[in-house]
């Protein structure tokens, strides 16, 4: 059989052939070199947005270092597609890297908020794979691929992740001390909630700054004192408008 005569159907059934009897190596069923079938896989399946069929002929032939984030990591982890990039990033080492750092930059400060713009115009997403992206809900996958992809060993490397999960737990905590929720207020005692400060800044430094803002915010004189004092916060580094 020739090359001109492939299609990614064919190619497809000779892979689901090669499962049933076994051979899940990276086969030569059709004497392919690597370009060909990226070629394939591109022109024919995430052309068309076949994110079924691309991942299962990338991972079948360990591909996944030949295709861009932009082609198909990041569609999946935009429309969450879970199962499908789970499978993808199995062994690729490298592909969790990128996609952690991608997802580190999207979290700077702010940027969050212009999310759709930084991927089109940063990462050229195509428009029609980015469906309309809720804030909490981003927040809540990118938290999931930090959990499931960064190691204590590499942490250092995605800054914006790392504190990620503790300022929604901060977000919490102030919530709980200042939401009109009278439920929240009874669970959790002021000494209480001191503590799982006190433990959430310690752990995480640089959440200081954030802490205090946030008490600002809540008009809370008192509040504001006590933690300048305990965090050794001089009176500069509080907002402009507030000081």
């Amino acid at each position: 059989m020739t090359e001109v005569a492939l299609s990614p159907s064919t190619i497809l059934e000779q892979v689901d052939e090669s499962y049933k009897c076994g051979n899940y190596s990276k086969s030569k069923i059709f004497q392919l070199d690597n370009e060909h079938l990226i070629q394939i896989i591109r022109n024919q399946l995430l052309s068309n947005n076949d994110y079924d069929n691309a991942v299962k002929l990338i991972t079948h032939f360990l591909l996944q270092d030949y295709f861009y984030i932009n082609e198909l990591l990041l569609p999946l982890f935009l429309n969450d597609i879970q199962d499908l990039m789970e499978k993808y990033l199995i062994g690729s080492k490298q592909q969790q890297h990128e996609l952690l750092l991608t997802l580190d930059h999207i979290c700077q400060p702010g940027e969050l908020n212009n999310i759709q713009d930084i991927l089109t115009n940063v990462y050229q997403v195509p428009a029609d794979v980015i469906p309309k992206l809720d804030k909490n809900e981003i927040r809540l996958m990118i938290i999931r691929c930090y959990d499931l992809y960064c190691t204590k060993e590499n942490a250092s490397q995605y800054p914006n992740l790392s504190i990620l999960q503790p300022k929604r737990t901060l977000t919490y905590l102030i919530n709980v001390k200042y939401g009109t929720n009278m439920a929240n207020k009874t669970i959790m005692s002021d000494d209480c909630w001191n503590e799982h400060i006190s433990e959430l800044v310690q752990t995480n430094p640089s959440l200081s700054i954030t802490l205090i803002e946030r008490l600002c915010d809540k008009d809370d004189i008192n509040a504001v004192k006590y933690w300048m004092t305990v965090l050794e916060k001089p009176n500069y580094s509080l907002p402009q408008w507030f000081a």
